[in-house]
C-alpha cells in the first residue's frame, strides 16, 4: 500500500509541475504570435491617434488647421483623415483616397461611423459640431467587441493550433519519460509474477518508487518456494510409500493366491470350502490388480513411468492386445468384438504398446465390473480429422446423467480435495486418462445415458510419406 501511495504522490507532484509549465508555454506562444502584432499596431492605434490629431487640430472661421508633424504622422502610417462640418461637407482632408466622397448626409455618417467606409476601417471623434474621421488601410482592422488589428486576429487560429501542438508534445514527452521510468520499475515485477507459477524466482532489486511492492513479491516468492519444496518432499514421500507398500504386498499376496489355488484343486475338499478358496483367489487377483493400478497411476502422475513411444499402426496393435486378453479368458456371459475401418498403412500413432495394452485392458475390465449380468463389448478403430480414434462400447446398463457429471467432476483417488468422506471412482479411468496424456491425446465419454457405455480415445495421427515407408526403421508401424 505504501508503494501505491508513493506512486500517487509522485504523479500528483508531476501534475502540479505540468500545469504551470503549460500555462507559461501557452502564454509565451500567445504573446509571441498575437500580442507582438498588437503592440506593433499599438503605435498607430485608433484611439491614441484620434486623441493626438484632435488635440492638435484647430477649428476657426478660416477653416481647419492641423500641425505639419501630425500630417506627416498620418502619412507615415498610411492613415487618411477628414473633418466634416455640420452640413456634411468635408472642409479638411489629408491623404484622402479618390473614392471617398466629400459630401455626406446624416444617414451616411451614421452608417460609416459604426464600421467601414468604402472598405476602409474608420474611427471618428466629435469636435464640437464637427466630426473628425480617420481612415486606416483596408483589411487593417476588424471590429469584434472592439477594433482589433486584422493581422493579429488572423493569427489566432494558428496560435491556437501551435498551443495545442505544443501542449500535446509537452504532455507526450512527460508521459514518455515517466512511462519509461515506471516501465523499468514494473517490468521486473511483472516478469517475476509470471514466473512464480512455474516455480522460478529471482530476487528483484528493492529500489525505486515500487520498492515496497518488490519487497512483497520477494517475500511471496520465498514463501512459495518453501511451500513448493515442502510439497515436493510430501509428494516424493507419498510416491515412495505407494511403491514400498506395493512391493511389500506382492510377496504375502502371492502366497495367499498360491495356497488358494491349491485349495481349489485339492481333492476331497468340500464344495463349500472349495467355493471359499475360489472367492479368496478371485479377490486376491483383484487386490493384485488394484495394487498394480495404484503403482502405475503413481508413476504416471510423477512422470516416473518411462514411456517407449514408437510408430504403431492401430489395427495390428489392437489385434495383438485383443488376442492376449481373450487368451487369458473372460466369463461366458461377456463377448468382445473387434472391428475397424480401412486405415492406410501410412497412418500411424506414436504410442507405447505396453501402456496402451494396460489402458485397453482397464476399459474392458470397467465394462465387465459394472455389468455383472454380462454384456457385449465392441472395440472399433477409425480415422477422424488428423486423429486416430478407438472406441470401446458396451451394451450394458450404461450411466445416468448424474453419474456422467460425477465421473467428469469428481476427483480420482490420486487427486486431493476437501471431500474425504465421499467414495471416489476407481483408478481404471484415471490410468486411461494418464496414458492419453502421455500420448498427447484425449478421452471422451459419450452421453448416451441408459443405452450402454462408450468411451473414445483420440490420438494424434502421424502420416508417413512413401519414402518413409520404404525405409527399414518403421517396422513398428506395420
Amino acid at each position: 500500500m505504501k508503494g501505491i501511495t508513493k506512486i500517487f504522490k509522485r504523479f500528483f507532484l508531476i501534475l502540479c509541475l505540468i500545469i504551470p509549465i503549460i500555462l507559461l508555454l501557452n502564454a509565451g506562444i500567445y504573446f509571441f504570435f498575437i500580442m507582438k502584432d498588437y503592440h506593433a499596431a499599438n503605435e498607430a492605434a485608433p484611439v491614441p491617434v484620434l486623441e493626438r490629431i484632435s488635440s492638435g487640430l484647430i477649428l476657426s472661421d478660416q477653416g481647419v488647421t492641423v500641425p505639419e508633424n501630425d500630417q506627416e504622422y498620418l502619412k507615415k502610417h498610411g492613415i487618411w483623415g477628414m473633418v466634416i462640418d455640420p452640413v456634411g461637407k468635408v472642409i479638411w482632408s489629408s491623404g484622402l483616397p479618390p473614392e471617398i466622397s466629400l459630401q455626406y448626409s446624416l444617414a451616411d455618417i451614421a452608417l460609416f461611423a459604426k464600421d467601414h467606409l468604402k472598405d476602409y476601417p474608420v474611427f471618428t471623434q466629435v469636435m464640437g459640431d464637427h466630426l473628425l474621421v480617420l481612415g486606416y488601410p483596408k483589411n487593417s482592422y476588424m471590429k469584434i467587441s472592439n477594433y482589433l488589428p486584422v493581422q493579429m486576429v488572423q493569427k489566432v487560429p494558428l496560435a491556437a493550433l501551435i498551443m495545442a501542438a505544443g501542449d500535446f508534445l509537452f504532455l507526450f514527452g512527460v508521459y514518455y519519460v515517466t512511462n519509461k521510468k515506471l516501465q523499468r520499475s514494473i517490468t521486473p515485477l511483472v516478469n517475476q509474477i509470471e514466473e512464480l507459477p512455474r516455480g522460478k524466482s529471482e530476487l528483484i532489486p528493492e529500489t525505486g518508487v515500487l520498492e515496497s511492492v518488490a519487497r512483497s513479491i520477494n517475500e511471496v516468492s520465498a514463501v512459495m518456494q518453501e511451500k513448493d519444496r515442502a510439497l515436493k518432499k510430501k509428494e516424493t514421500a507419498r510416491a515412495n510409500w505407494i511403491a514400498g507398500v506395493s512391493h511389500d504386498i506382492r510377496t504375502p499376496l502371492s502366497l495367499i493366491m498360491g495356497y488358494a489355488r491349491k485349495l481349489e484343486d485339492a481333492p476331497g475338499l468340500a464344495e463349500k470350502e472349495r467355493g471359499w478358496a475360489s472367492v479368496i483367489s478371485k479377490n486376491s487377483t483383484r487386490i493384485r490388480q488394484l495394487v498394480n493400478d495404484l503403482n502405475l497411476a503413481s508413476k504416471l502422475e510423477y512422470n516416473m513411468q518411462p514411456s517407449k513411444l514408437v510408430l504403431l499402426h492401430p489395427v495390428p496393435m489392437l489385434r495383438k492386445i485383443m488376442a492376449g486378453y481373450l487368451n487369458d479368458g473372460i466369463p461366458d456371459n461377456y463377448t468382445v468384438d473387434f472391428t475397424f475401418e480401412e486405415i492406410g498403412e501410412e497412418v500411424c500413432l506414436n504410442g507405447d504398446a505396453e501402456l496402451l495394452d494396460r489402458a485397453m485392458g482397464n476399459l474392458i475390465n470397467n465394462a465387465i465390473i459394472h455389468n455383472p449380468k454380462g454384456c457385449g463389448i465392441q472395440i472399433h478403430v477409425f480415422c477422424g480429422e488428423s486423429e486416430i480414434c478407438i472406441s470401446v462400447t458396451d451394451n450394458g446398463k450404461g450411466i445416468t446423467a448424474e453419474r456422467y457429471d460425477y465421473l467428469a467432476k469428481t476427483p480420482h483417488y490420486m487427486l486431493c480435495d476437501s471431500n474425504l468422506k465421499t467414495q471416489r471412482h476407481g483408478l481404471g479411468l484415471l490410468i486411461v486418462r494418464q496414458v492419453m496424456e502421455v500420448h498427447h491425446g484425449r478421452v471422451e465419454i459419450a452421453k448416451n445415458y441408459g443405452e450402454g457405455f462408450r468411451i473414445t480415445l483420440y490420438f494424434p495421427a502421424v502420416t508417413l510419406s512413401s519414402g518413409d515407408l520404404s525405409k527399414g526403421g518403421i517396422t513398428a508401424c506395420r
